[in-house]
C-alpha cells in the first residue's frame, strides 16, 4: 500500500498576549559577521559532536555552494506573501524594510544560491518530536537548549543562529536520517512578527513541514531536492549571503579551528571538492597560510601551533583537578607568544597569551572526561575562551570550586613550563643596576587619559601593546644584551599584540607588569568587577594621601622577582607609609614583604603589620621603591599611601 504524501505548509503561531518578534533577533544577529568562518566553526562543532565513533572512521563535513532554480524552494509564492507581511509590520524600521525587500527580490528571481552542508559517519538527528534530549528537538525546536554531554562541544544551544544569519531569507531546511533508515525533515524560519491572512499577528519564528509545526517523518513526503539517501544530516541555507570568498573563508576557518581534529583523523572536510584530512592537512596549511606573515587577530595562522605540536617539547602531567593534560612548546623567532588550547572535541577554544622573553608557540590539550567536563563549563557562549566567571561555571553568582582550581592549575602549569624553557634556552639575562630608570613613568597627559577613560590607576585597554602597557620609555629603544640574549625595551616591542583583558598572563621573565591591575588610589577590581581593598589594616589616625601609583615586575639574574612601586603626585618631601596588597590573576591578599628600599638604596622599615614605613617623596612629590616578597611570584600591586606625621 502506497504511503499517502502529506501536504506541507509554512506555519507561524499566533502571538496572542505575548511578545512580538522584532528585527534584531539576538540568536541571529550575534553571528551576522565573518559569516563563512563562523558558520564553518559552528557546523563542524555539531558534526564532531554527532560523530559515530564506533565506526572508526572520520566524521565527514561537506560544503557545497549550489546555484538552483528558484522552484526548489517549497511553496515560493506563499513565502513571498509572508515576506511582504513582515516588511509591512515594522514600516518605520528602515533596516527591516530593506531586508525584506531584498528577500522578496531573491524569491522573484529565477535562480538562487544555496549553501549545502552535509555530514557523514554521523548519528543524524535522533529523537522524537517531544524528546528534549534528542538532536532533532535541540536543533529545530528550542533556543538556548543543549542536550550535549561534557565531552561534546556546544553547551548553550545558540550556535544554530549562525545558520539563519547566513541566509538572506533567514531560513534553513534540514534533512536527516538516523538509525540507518528513520528520516526527519523540516524547514525553520526566524523572521519578524507579521499579520497572517486572517489578520492575526503571528510569531516571526515559524516552520515548514506538517500541520501544527510537526516535522516530516515519511520519506515520500520530503521534497526531492532535500531527500537524503544515507545516514547523517544535510542543512540547506537558501540565499547564502557570503558568496564572494566563501571557499577560502571556510577552508581557513577549518584549518584554524580544527587542525587538531584533522590531524587525529577524527575529521575530514570537503569544500568545493578540496579534501582536507590527515594526509592533506600539512599541504593545505602551507597553501593557505604563509609562515612569514605575522600572526595577528586579523590574520590568524595555525602554522606556529601545528609546528609546536609536531616538533615542540612535550610536557605531560596529571593535574589534581583537570587530570591528564599535555603541553607542547617551541621557541622560534616571530612566533606569537600564545598557547592554542584544545579539549577532547579537537576544536580550538582560545589562543591565550602568556608573556615570555622568548618568542614561542604552544599547544595545550585536555582530553580526559573529567577535565573536559570542567573546561566545558568554563566556555563562553561562543566557545572561544575559558573563563571562571562564564555562565555555566557559577552557582549563586560565585564560580564553582572545581572551576577556580582548574583555572589556576592550567595557567600555573603553562607559566612553569615557560620558565623552564627560558632556563633551558642557554641564554642568560643580565640584571643591570639602575635599569629601572628606563621603565615608563607616566606623564601628566597619561594620567589625564586614564581619568578620562574612567580608569583608576589602570591603563586603557587597547588592541596593540603600547609603551604605557609594557612599562618602558616610549621615546627611546633600549637594548640590553647578555651573551646571545637580546631583551628589547621600547619601540621594538611596542608593536606586538597586547594581551586580552581576559586572563592573558604576564609570565616569566618579561620585566613588564604595568597595565591592567596596577595600583591606583588603593582601589583594585577583582575578576567580577568588584573593588578589592588592600588588606593589612589601616594606619589609625593617619590621613590617606591623594597620590597615584603604578607597579612593575622584573626577573633578576638570580631568579628572584623584584617589584618596583612608583608613587607620584604627592607633595615634595612628604613622609608616608604604604599598605600593600598583592595578587595574581586569581586573588589579592597580604603577601609578606622581605625587603624594600628607595631609589637611593636606603632600606625602608617593614613593620610587624607588613607595612612599609618612612618613605620620603622627592622634590617632585615622587618615590620609587624596590620591593621583594617572601614568595617569588610576579604580582600586581595595590598601594594605599598614608601621611606620616
Amino acid at each position: 500500500m502506497a504511503t499517502k504524501i502529506q501536504k506541507l505548509l509554512y506555519e507561524f503561531e499566533i502571538v496572542g498576549h505575548g511578545d512580538e518578534d522584532g528585527f534584531n533577533d539576538p540568536v541571529r544577529t550575534a553571528f551576522d559577521t565573518n559569516i563563512s568562518r563562523v558558520l564553518a566553526r559552528e557546523a563542524i562543532q555539531n558534526i564532531l559532536d554527532a560523530h559515530e565513533t564506533k565506526e572508526d572512521k572520520p566524521a565527514i563535513a561537506r560544503f557545497e555552494l549550489l546555484e538552483e532554480d528558484i522552484k526548489v524552494i517549497p511553496d515560493v509564492d506563499n513565502l513571498k506573501t509572508t515576506m511582504e507581511a513582515c516588511k509591512k509590520h515594522f514600516p518605520k524600521n528602515k533596516d527591516c524594510v530593506e531586508h525584506f525587500e531584498s528577500a522578496i527580490n531573491i524569491l522573484k528571481s529565477k535562480k538562487i544560491n544555496i549553501l549545502k552542508i552535509s555530514d557523514f559517519n554521523t548519528l543524524g538527528l535522533q529523537g522524537e518530536d517531544d524528546d528534549r534530549n534528542g538532536g532533532y528537538y535541540c536543533f529545530l525546536k528550542s533556543v538556548g537548549a543543549s542536550g550535549k554531554s561534557g565531552e561534546e562541544g556546544g553547551s548553550f544551544g545558540l550556535g544554530k543562529g549562525s545558520f539563519y544569519a547566513a541566509s538572506a531569507l533567514n531560513i534553513i531546511y534540514v534533512s536527516s536520517i538516523h538509525n540507518k533508515k528513520e528520516c526527519v525533515f523540516q524547514g525553520k524560519l526566524r523572521l519578524v512578527s507579521h499579520r497572517g491572512e486572517d489578520q492575526k499577528v503571528r510569531r516571526g519564528n515559524g516552520s515548514f513541514g506538517c500541520q501544527n509545526e510537526k516535522p516530516v517523518r515519511e520519506s515520500d513526503s520530503i521534497p526531492d531536492f532535500f531527500r537524503r539517501t544515507s545516514q547523517g544530516t544535510s542543512i540547506y541555507i537558501p540565499g547564502y549571503k557570503d558568496t564572494a570568498d566563501w571557499k577560502t573563508d571556510i577552508i581557513k576557518s577549518v584549518l584554524i579551528n580544527f587542525w587538531h581534529a584533522l590531524h587525529k583523523g577524527h575529521l575530514e572536510v570537503e569544500v568545493d571538492k578540496l579534501i582536507i584530512n590527515k594526509k592533506t592537512l600539512e599541504k593545505c596549511l602551507k597553501q593557505y597560510f604563509n609562515p612569514l606573515d605575522p600572526n595577528t587577530e586579523e590574520n590568524q595562522s595555525p602554522l606556529p601551533y601545528y609546528d609546536a605540536f609536531l616538533n615542540g617539547k612535550k610536557h605531560e602531567v596529571d593535574l589534581p583537578t583537570l587530570g591528564n593534560i599535555q603541553l607542547y612548546l617551541i621557541n622560534k623567532p616571530h612566533y606569537p607568544k600564545r598557547v592554542a588550547c584544545f579539549r577532547k572535541t579537537g576544536m580550538l577554544i582560545q589562543e591565550k597569551r602568556f608573556n615570555c622573553t622568548l618568542p614561542y608557540a604552544g599547544v595545550f590539550i585536555c582530553e580526559n572526561n573529567k577535565g573536559n567536563s570542567i573546561l566545558r563549563k568554563m566556555e563562553s557562549p561562543n566557545h572561544d575562551k575559558w573563563e571562571k566567571n562564564s555562565a555555566h561555571s557559577k552557582r549563586n553568582g560565585e564560580p564553582l570550586e572545581e572551576v577556580i582550581l582548574a583555572d589556576k592549575e592550567y595557567r600555573h602549569f603553562i607559566r612553569e613550563k615557560l620558565r623552564e624553557m627560558i632556563g633551558s634556552d642557554g641564554k642568560k639575562e643580565m640584571y643591570i643596576g639602575g635599569l629601572e630608570k628606563y621603565l615608563y613613568l607616566p606623564s601628566e597627559n597619561d594620567f589625564e587619559s586614564e581619568l578620562d577613560s574612567g580608569a583608576e590607576g589602570s591603563t586603557v585597554s587597547t588592541k596593540k601593546e603600547t609603551s604605557l602597557e609594557v612599562g618602558v620609555d616610549y621615546k627611546d629603544s633600549i637594548v640590553v644584551t647578555a651573551g646571545n640574549a637580546v631583551v628589547s625595551l621600547g619601540k621594538a616591542i611596542s608593536d606586538e599584540s597586547s594581551p586580552d583583558q581576559e586572563g592573558d598572563e604576564s609570565g616569566p621573565g618579561d620585566g613588564d607588569g604595568g597595565g591592567e591591575g596596577d595600583g591606583g588610589n588603593g582601589i583594585h577590581k577583582d575578576g567580577g568587577g568588584q573593588p578589592v581593598i588592600p588588606t593589612g589594616g589601616h594606619l589609625r589616625g593617619r590621613k590617606k594621601m591623594d597620590v597615584r601609583s603604578r607597579s612593575f615586575a622584573n626577573l633578576l639574574s638570580s631568579g628572584k622577582i623584584e617589584h618596583l612601586l612608583i608613587i607620584r603626585d604627592g607633595k615634595p618631601k612628604d613622609k608616608c607609609s604604604i599598605v600593600l596588597s598583592a595578587g595574581t590573576d586569581e586573588y589579592f591578599d597580604k603577601v609578606k614583604i622581605t625587603g624594600a628600599k628607595d631609589s637611593n638604596g636606603k632600606e625602608c622599615e617593614i613593620t610587624e603589620a607588613n607595612q612599609i614605613e618612612g618613605v620620603v617623596l622627592d622634590q617632585r612629590g615622587e618615590a620609587k621603591i624596590q620591593i621583594e616578597f617572601e614568595s617569588n611570584e610576579r604580582y600586581s600591586l595595590n598601594a594605599v599611601v598614608y601621611e606620616d606625621k
